[in-house]
């Protein structure tokens, strides 16, 4: 995807965390193909990287203004990023109060040739952040 932004604003003396679930572990197509392309399994001190013509599903953080840490898991490229997990897992944080930092969530995703071809493959992403104080 093109991703989305995350705007973090807070007076919180130790900063904030943010931490990122997904619904389906993976991207589903419920209607069209009855599948699931499965997301990697997340580890919080590597990332995964896309194969071509290995089904995978990834979420890859980038920082953006403020420069806030991005949790190694999910730190990767346009061909790396970390698992989705239904629970969840920290993807950023910053140990400063701030009045605007940014980050950037993108999906990225590789098939194989036997993927069932479907048009409603989704996904529910949910971002949750905190101060910490």
């Amino acid at each position: 995807t093109t991703g989305v932004s995350v705007t973090v604003a807070t007076n919180a003396t130790n900063g904030w965390t943010a931490w990122v679930k997904d619904t389906n572990s993976g991207l589903l197509s419920s209607q069209s193909a009855n599948y699931t392309i499965p997301s990697s399994v997340y580890s919080s001190s590597a990332t995964s990287t896309l194969s071509p013509g290995t089904e995978a599903y990834l979420l890859w953080g980038a920082s953006g203004t403020g420069s806030p840490s991005i949790d190694t898991g999910y730190a990767g490229s346009s061909t790396t990023g970390g698992g989705l997990s239904p629970t969840f897992q920290r993807i950023a944080y910053s140990s400063n109060p701030t009045g605007n930092q940014q980050f950037t969530l993108k999906e990225i995703a590789a098939i194989s040739g036997t993927t069932p071809a479907g048009s409603d493959y989704t996904d529910t992403i949910t971002v949750v952040g905190a101060g910490n104080f």
